[in-house]
């Protein structure tokens, strides 16, 4: 199924119908960088790798990383420069192995990206950053692929929606809604709780249907972004995409009044977590001064400074 585009939706509608009902449901807003495109259009690889080009970032083989990957995922780093060279087909030390750099968050380093895109005018976003904020900045991250990177099967976690508004380049995205989890499932000992779910299941690959029929019970909802076209991602929707050319996107996780709930009740559960398995800091014991018999905590003794 293809998904739903639209332009000067109701922000209201895009709530109601594509947020809160049931799952709800993908949409592209096809306008929704209207007001700043002309910025980030700027944003192409030539041009970031040209005023970021000594910036050393992080790039995968694949992604996100999945803990059963045999071989396992490999990461490395290489400097924005030196990616550009690559996408352009020049020798680097990247060889000829496809490499994708979906992990640049680059707002709190440099402001004068912030300032080149708004938030969407389609959609309520009650993490929008401020000097008081400055840590959801890393919610804003900027992927960047050559043809053939993939973002592999999954949904973001902390129960956050996401949008992505693609840049340069066109990217095509598989997705399925959450209540399809069980269908997408290959093996049993693949994931069936927690934040931030990944599948083993390539939809570029699917499977042979005699063996994983139910699989093919799963409903597809497919679309292809242009340039300066955004997608819509409801919290819990399995999410799959494929660079068809160089590809820059802006990518941000949010919460609003649809989340904002199961937001919270996730940063619990992490916080919680963290907690438990955080080894806890040797405090020595409380000794009496023999000279003045005050406690003391450190030496000298506070009191007499015996």
């Amino acid at each position: 199924r293809e998904v739903r585009r639209v332009s000067r939706v109701d922000p209201g509608e895009v709530m109601e119908r594509h947020l809160m009902a049931g799952d709800g449901e993908p949409v592209v807003v096809t306008d929704a960088q209207a007001s700043w495109f002309q910025s980030t259009e700027r944003w192409t690889l030539e041009s970031l790798s040209r005023a970021y080009g000594e910036e050393e970032l992080v790039v995968n083989d694949c992604a996100p990383l999945q803990e059963w990957d045999d071989p396992p995922m490999r990461s490395r780093t290489c400097s924005l420069g030196e990616y550009g060279a690559y996408a352009r087909g020049e020798a680097t030390s990247l060889g000829n192995d496809r490499w994708y750099m979906n992990s640049w968050e680059p707002f709190g380093k440099h402001p004068e990206m912030l300032e080149a895109w708004s938030y969407p005018y389609f959609v309520e976003d009650l993490m929008t950053h401020d000097d008081a904020n400055p840590k959801l900045l890393n919610y804003s991250k900027v992927f960047i692929g050559v043809p053939g990177c993939t973002t592999r099967l999954h949904f973001d976690t902390q129960q956050t929606h996401a949008w992505l508004a693609q840049i340069q380049g066109r990217k095509q995205f598989v997705l399925f809604a959450p209540r399809d989890a069980d269908k997408l499932r290959l093996h049993a000992w693949e994931e069936t709780d927690g934040e931030g779910l990944r599948r083993v299941l390539d939809p570029a690959d699917p499977p042979d249907p005699l063996v994983y029929p139910h699989v093919y019970e799963a409903r597809p909802y497919v679309a292809t972004l242009a340039p300066g076209e955004t997608i819509l991602v409801p919290r819990g929707w399995w999410h799959y995409a494929r660079c068809l050319d160089v590809s820059v996107t802006l990518m941000r996780n949010f919460a609003n009044s649809a989340n904002s709930d199961q937001f919270k009740a996730s940063v619990q559960r992490l916080n919680d977590y963290v907690a438990r398995h955080t080894p806890k800091r040797l405090v020595p014991p409380r000794s009496a001064c023999v000279v003045c018999r005050s406690t003391r905590d450190l030496k000298p003794c506070s009191a007499c400074r015996a």
